[in-house]
């Protein structure tokens, strides 16, 4: 459990997952079809969401143009709507 964890654990997991989340998004954004990227994008923000990483999850969600895959989001991830357009 996250509790049991020691703060340099705890440390080492997050530059892993922020180092993890950087590679995602680099490789998300080459993709050329629009639809295939905001699925990919869709799982990163479901990733950040995951690490808590709510303001790096809502600027990814705004990136996100397929209606369909925003709206999975919102069902899965209601603190996303404060940011929806």
């Amino acid at each position: 459990s996250p509790g049991k964890r020691s703060p340099k654990q705890r440390q080492i997991e997050r530059d892993r997952y922020e180092r993890a989340a950087k590679v995602a998004m680099e490789t998300a954004m080459k993709i050329s079809d629009e639809l295939v990227r905001d699925s990919a994008v869709r799982e990163i923000v479901g990733l950040c969401m995951k690490a808590n990483n709510i303001k790096t999850g809502r600027a990814l969600f705004r990136a996100i143009h397929a209606g369909s895959i925003k709206a999975e989001l919102l069902k899965e991830h209601p603190t996303l709507q404060s940011e929806q357009a």
